[in-house]
């Protein structure tokens, strides 16, 4: 498909050396969407090939996705659905408030900065754990900056906001999962391999 051309536009598209030494005629690939880790940016460069990118691109997008799955979550909306339409009785299930929640984010640069701002009507306690300084933000919308481990243990809402990479694939497993709330509600808007399914599958069963 691409072949020929000299601009490639592509979201999550993995663009390694296999496919990169089939595009003589690419001269620049533009990345629509947050992260590069499906794209291989050494032999994009050892062939002089630009690649463009803009961070936080799709943050309010996402950001929304993260509010309305907390809500999905917290109100029980899923379990209740398919409750009513297997025929059960769902008029006991009152679910839980966002608002007043503590919400935790790993992570919080553009994407998580917006829900923080989506979060404010709903009064709750954000905490956020993130390698990068983030004081002055942190300072201006009232974000308590916490440790890796107070993340876990204090999070009623934790939403995952980092890169793919070697330190962050398979970051979330079992003995992380031990770590949090039993009524935690864990959000993974970032990339899927940063959760160990295997391990998630077996949590989400017990």
């Amino acid at each position: 498909f691409l072949r020929g051309h000299d601009v490639a536009i592509v979201a999550l598209e993995h663009l390694g050396e296999d496919v990169v030494a089939q595009l003589p005629e690419l001269k620049i690939v533009a990345k629509m969407g947050t992260g590069v880790d499906m794209i291989d940016a050494q032999a994009l460069a050892s062939r002089g090939i630009r690649l463009g990118w803009k961070a936080g691109a799709n943050a309010l997008s996402i950001a929304e996705l993260v509010i309305a799955y907390a809500l999905v979550a917290l109100r029980g909306m899923g379990s209740s659905n398919l409750a009513l339409r297997q025929g059960g009785d769902t008029s006991k299930r009152m679910g839980r408030l966002l608002t007043g929640r503590v919400v935790g984010l790993h992570g919080c640069g553009h994407i998580a900065q917006a829900v923080v701002r989506l979060l404010a009507p709903f009064g709750c306690t954000v905490l956020a754990h993130d390698i990068v300084d983030r004081s002055d933000f942190y300072a201006e919308h009232g974000v308590q900056a916490v440790g890796w481990g107070e993340l876990l243990e204090r999070s009623e809402v934790l939403s995952i906001h980092v890169p793919l990479t070697d330190a962050t694939r398979g970051l979330y497993d079992a003995p992380v999962f031990d770590r949090l709330r039993p009524d935690c509600v864990l959000i993974n808007t970032a990339r899927g391999e940063i959760v160990r399914e295997a391990a998630l599958a077996e949590r989400l069963k017990d």
